[in-house]
């Protein structure tokens, strides 16, 4: 291929993608050079994730997911799986995995989560891996691979928010146009923007290996990572994708000024560790925890004029993974919180060093997955 060719690959992706979904034009540069990123992105060192989110339902992306399992290499599109069956299925066949409703994924049980957690925390670099506990051993999976997640609001444990690139939908106007996606034609058309993309892939593996993409100074460590094998690809693509390309970064996920909210953040998680710390349990009851925050006189007495409620701690932890379950205490079953949920998230803040699952083994989770 040369330049031109090289051009037109991208541009007629991106053709297919818009004609089904409505988007931005940096979300449509973004999520081509991704789609493109997928057939080659074993010569990369990381893989970055597209965040699909938006406010409420009616958004489109269910349906963003469904054209671009039509474009990517090897696509795994799934609303229901459990953190086991997850890290097996990657292990196994290194799919590009489109998780479609990953709000409810992260709402369900602690354990799933657990697993959950980490394969995406783990499956973004080169040579990512995550481990349970099987016959006195372990045993070690897999999970480096291209990944697209769907889900309504910040749902996205912050680790995993922070390896993502953001694309949040918005539902369509009326003067907004799409074509209606009917399967059986559709897919028969995507064949030839798809063979392309591959042919790329293949053609352009070793280019892309000893690639080094000028970054954007605007972009701090992680967002380069992340940014790094889109902006490759770009510089392959020629033409205007690399200027775009770097326009779609910056604007996309350049650090924005919210410092204050990640430093009230990481307040809140610090002070619920005092919490827990004075009362020496292992759980809390929501409202106890709530009392004890209060009683710190750090300011949770008065957040945005009126004290914290059970919504606002619950909101102010969900991007770290934390989250309330139903819990005994004596003879009731309330609302509350246990100390290891919170684990991993406090070895997150700056100065804290935590302690998480096996002593000496990053990554392993508890034997007792159950049936996958």
């Amino acid at each position: 291929m040369n330049t031109v060719e090289n051009e037109r690959v991208g541009d007629l992706a991106r053709q297919f993608l818009t004609r089904f979904v409505s988007l931005s034009d940096v979300q449509a540069d973004t999520l081509t050079l991704w789609a493109l990123h997928t057939h080659c992105w074993t010569a990369a060192q990381a893989t970055p994730y597209m965040s699909i989110s938006s406010t409420g339902p009616g958004s489109g992306k269910t349906r963003l997911l469904e054209v671009l399992e039509m474009l990517v290499s090897n696509p795994w599109l799934t609303g229901r799986v459990t953190g086991p069956a997850l890290a097996r299925k990657i292990d196994a066949e290194r799919p590009t995995l489109l998780l479609d409703e990953v709000d409810a994924l992260f709402s369900g049980a602690a354990s799933s989560q657990q697993v959950l957690r980490g394969v995406l925390n783990t499956g973004y670099k080169l040579n990512g891996k995550t481990s349970y506990a099987s016959g006195g051993g372990y045993v070690d999976l897999q999970t480096f691979c291209p990944k697209a997640f769907a889900g309504i609001g910040k749902t996205l444990p912050r680790t995993v928010a922070d390896r993502s690139v953001p694309i949040v939908l918005r539902k369509r106007t009326a003067f907004e146009h799409v074509e209606r996606l009917r399967f059986r034609e559709v897919q028969e058309e995507a064949r030839v923007p798809r063979m392309m993309m591959a042919r790329f892939g293949a053609q352009f593996l070793s280019v892309l290996e000893l690639a080094r993409p000028e970054i954007p100074q605007e972009l701090g460590d992680r967002q380069a990572d992340v940014w790094e094998p889109l902006l490759a690809v770009a510089d392959v693509l020629g033409g205007s994708w690399r200027e775009r390309a770097r326009e779609a970064s910056v604007e996309l996920s350049a650090p924005s000024n919210d410092a204050d909210t990640d430093g009230e953040v990481f307040r809140l998680l610090l002070d619920c560790r005092s919490v827990f710390e004075s009362f020496g349990t292992e759980r809390l009851q929501t409202s106890t925890l709530i009392d004890g925050l209060v009683s710190l006189g750090t300011g949770w007495e008065n957040v945005a004029g009126r004290p914290l409620d059970a919504r606002g701690l619950s909101d102010g932890l969900r991007s770290f993974g934390v989250g309330p379950g139903k819990m005994r205490f004596g003879r009731q079953t309330l609302q509350g919180y246990s100390r290891v949920s919170f684990e991993s998230a406090w070895r997150l803040v700056p100065g804290v060093v935590g302690v998480v699952g096996v002593p000496g083994v990053p990554g392993v989770v508890d034997e007792g997955w159950g049936v996958v």
